[in-house]
């Protein structure tokens, strides 16, 4: 009879071990899933925001494009206004030779005048 009440023993704490251990193993499981499923989230929110910043970054290039565009037409047109300024110079040079070349004129005027 010892035996029989060893073997229901043995057999009482086989079961409840093994239920036990399926009864706490069932929330780690539970866990695991909550887990993989808020890394899956976290993963779609990073995927959002790389295509986020993708986007801004296309953005600021594609600004940035606009900017080389609109300094290299200011510089076009600063060069523009040195070759403009470079022939009003030239042309008062040349307004000041005709000045000095109608003053050499009267003068020799004046003199071819003079008896």
């Amino acid at each position: 009879m010892d035996s029989k009440f060893y073997f229901l023993v043995i057999i009482c704490l086989t079961v409840g071990l093994v239920g036990g251990y399926l009864i706490a193993s069932t929330p780690l499981k539970n866990q695991v899933l909550a887990y993989e499923l808020k890394i899956q989230s976290q993963d779609v929110e990073l995927n959002a925001k790389d295509a986020q910043l993708q986007a801004q970054d296309a953005q600021l290039q594609a600004q940035d494009a606009l900017l080389q565009a609109k300094d290299a037409q200011i510089q076009a047109q600063a060069e523009m206004i040195q070759v403009k300024d470079a022939l009003l110079k030239a042309q008062d040079a040349l307004i000041q030779g005709q000045e000095d070349l109608i003053q050499q004129l009267k003068a020799i005027i004046a003199t071819l005048e003079e008896p």
